[in-house]
């Protein structure tokens, strides 16, 4: 028949041809588009024929007919069928190359011939997405390698968007999606845990917040979103930890640098959304706190002692109570709570006794904060205020029930505080004061004294004196100023009151001050950015022979002046002595939670003994195996418990 003939002899001319690639499949095409307009057109003459006696004997019709005919001689004969699937392949290899449009109507031409004849799926889908995926898995491997991660998240993303546009433009929607995953997969989807972990580091580092957003659509679109928080907690973890063992330009920054981190995270969780990211970052900075001990406490401890001593600072009251709400949120992820109480409650005393809080309601809502969300023993803060508070009336009973009262004393000020409540050194146990107080200043102490005795005969008066400040008047050649100083400052400085130039000695006689005390007191009035004394000879630390003159020619464009001491300052010493009083209270604390262990239990073998102290301490701090054994070897010694004579592994305790 001659149709046949007719698609026989078009079969035989192209596979005649040479062509390859693009160019073959533009013949194929080409002929494709004559073909189908003559059956057309011998449908549309035959229409009789084709509407009545074929439909009658149920014979296809003549489109049906030439097309089932081409589809046979053409589309599936293997030499064509393979020139297609080449001519598919270069052109989308072109498109990718380039990133460019190529002969777009050819192939909505060869679609639209695909389709016609049931050949789409076999034809171009299966070859368009064999060659999506052999050309992104080469592609992924190649670039992942020049490109910096940031780079190649970049690439990977514009790579989706011009697959999304070409099958959009081209292809049917099921093509477009089995593309596009195909794309996502081979770029980064079957890798994706290795991509994370080497994306996220950077990112992390450099806070690039536009590139962790590009990372997790990237991630979202192949389900992969475990992954990226996997590495994005692993390596936040590391970045807290060195931040905690390491922090840039010391310990000082520690807590602001983590808390730079800690916004730059919560503004990821916000942006996304993800709950589960937050719950990352919390493990994050939990495992990174755990790098070192105790050190991270203390800091934020100290950051929140410098952030009530200095204020606000123009910040609105909104702001500056989301810094310290932000801070206190740092000191959950602290195993050492214990740590932070201390340090806490030391600058709290410091500040309330010195008068240096910018605020007594900020310092009230951060007392009840801790005690209500971390703490009841936070509470001890609550007892300081009342102390301050019942002082401020005593003192002014005591001016009122003088029946005769010197200037000095009726210029004092006495904080009576109960030990329970307040963290301060103990009083050394020594035959003396620590300072030997000028007559006039030691009287009304003694007054006051007298008075306290009155009102609470049972009740002791230890004096602080390292605690004590004084305002005092000093007249120098420029002019008059009012002197804001320590109580070890203010007795130096009186000295000078009667020779203007003083040996070491002679003020350390004078004072019965010891050497170190002595020698910080004279280097902060001598040494310091205001020095109301002269050393001789000159130098920023005080020698046991140097000797001192009152500065006659000090000058300061104020008249009132706040000269810093030695109970302002956090020296070596101090903290050396709190981190033992810390390592000594975590012994009896230990030796407490042990021996309540094992009254309950009777016996308990080692491990679990173990297992139940820490769970018993870790409200407080996180103690080390080591040091557990160390304490239950100690309560073997004492008698509190001891091991079991049938098995050395098991405990017993002792009734």
């Amino acid at each position: 028949m001659a149709l046949e003939r007719c698609v026989v002899s078009i079969a035989a001319d192209l596979r005649n041809k040479e062509d390859e690639g693009l160019p073959a499949l533009s013949s194929i095409v080409d002929i494709w588009s004559w073909f189908n307009h003559k059956v057309n057109l011998l449908r549309t003459i035959l229409v009789e024929l084709d509407r009545g006696y074929l439909m009658e004997k149920h014979l296809p019709g003549v489109r049906e007919l030439g097309y089932t005919l081409w589809r046979k001689n053409i589309y599936e004969d293997a030499l064509l069928a393979s020139r297609v699937i080449d001519g598919i392949v270069a052109w989308s290899s072109l498109e990718r190359n380039t990133s460019l449009p190529q002969s777009r109507p050819l192939i909505q031409s060869l679609i639209e011939s695909l389709r016609s004849l049931a050949m789409y799926n076999a034809l171009f889908e299966e070859t368009y997405v064999s060659q999506t995926i052999d050309f992104y898995t080469a592609e992924s491997a190649d670039r992942e390698s020049d490109l910096s991660p940031r780079e190649f998240l970049a690439h990977a993303e514009k790579r989706v968007k011009e697959e999304e546009a070409r099958c959009q433009d081209l292809l049917p929607k099921p093509t477009m999606i089995a593309t596009v995953s195909a794309t996502e997969r081979c770029l980064w989807g079957n890798h994706a845990s290795a991509l994370a972990k080497k994306a996220i580091v950077p990112l992390l580092d450099s806070h690039d917040t536009d590139g962790i957003k590009q990372m997790y659509r990237l991630f979202a679109r192949v389900d992969s979103l475990k992954v990226m928080r996997k590495a994005y907690q692993d390596h936040l973890s590391v970045l807290v930890m060195n931040t905690v063992k390491e922090p840039k330009g010391g310990d000082e920054n520690m807590i602001q640098l983590l808390l730079n981190i800690k916004a730059f995270c919560d503004g990821l969780t916000k942006e996304f959304h993800d709950r589960e990211l937050g719950y990352a970052t919390t493990k994050a900075f939990e495992k990174g706190f755990a790098g070192r001990s105790g050190k991270p406490a203390e800091m934020i401890a100290k950051y929140i002692d410098s952030a009530m001593r200095k204020g606000q600072r123009g910040a609105s009251d909104a702001d500056f109570r989301s810094l310290l709400e932000n801070v206190l949120i740092l000191y959950r992820f602290t195993p050492d709570k214990d740590v932070f109480r201390t340090f806490y409650s030391r600058g709290l005393a410091k500040r309330l006794l010195l008068s240096r809080s910018a605020s007594d309601d900020l310092e009230k809502e951060v007392i009840k904060i801790l005690r209500e969300d971390y703490d009841p023993e936070f509470g001890k803060g609550d007892e300081m205020f009342k102390d301050l508070a019942l002082s401020r009336d005593l003192v002014e009973e005591f001016r009122r029930a003088a029946k005769s009262m010197s200037d000095v004393a009726r210029a004092l000020s006495v904080s009576v505080l109960q030990y329970s409540s307040w963290p301060i050194a103990q009083k050394k146990k020594t035959t003396r004061n620590e300072i030997d107080l000028p007559s006039d200043m030691q009287s009304a102490l003694t007054q006051f004294s007298e008075f306290y005795k009155s009102k609470h005969g049972s009740r002791k008066l230890d004096w602080f004196h390292s605690l004590g400040t004084v305002t005092m008047t000093a007249r120098f050649k420029n002019g008059t100023k009012e002197l804001t100083l320590s109580l070890y400052q203010a007795v130096v400085l009186r000295q000078f009151t009667r020779d203007e130039r003083l040996q070491y000695d002679d003020v350390k006689a004078a004072t019965g001050l010891d050497d170190r005390d002595l020698k910080i007191t004279l280097q902060s009035l001598a040494c310091g950015k205001k020095r109301v004394l002269r050393k001789l000879p000159p130098g920023r630390e005080v020698e046991g022979t140097d000797s001192f003159i009152f500065n006659q020619d000090f000058t300061d464009p104020k008249r009132n002046l706040q000269i810093p001491g030695i109970q302002q300052q956090e020296t070596v010493e101090e903290n050396k002595q709190t981190t033992e009083h810390i390592e000594e209270d975590r012994k009896f604390y230990l030796d407490a939670a042990i021996v309540r262990i094992m009254k309950a239990k009777k016996s308990l073998p080692a491990e679990k003994l173990k297992t139940e102290t820490i769970d018993a301490v870790k409200a407080h701090f996180r103690p080390s195996v080591t040091m557990i054994k160390q304490r239950i070897e100690n309560l073997v010694e004492q008698e509190y418990i001891r091991r079991d004579d049938d098995d050395m592994n098991i405990y017993v305790y002792v009734a």
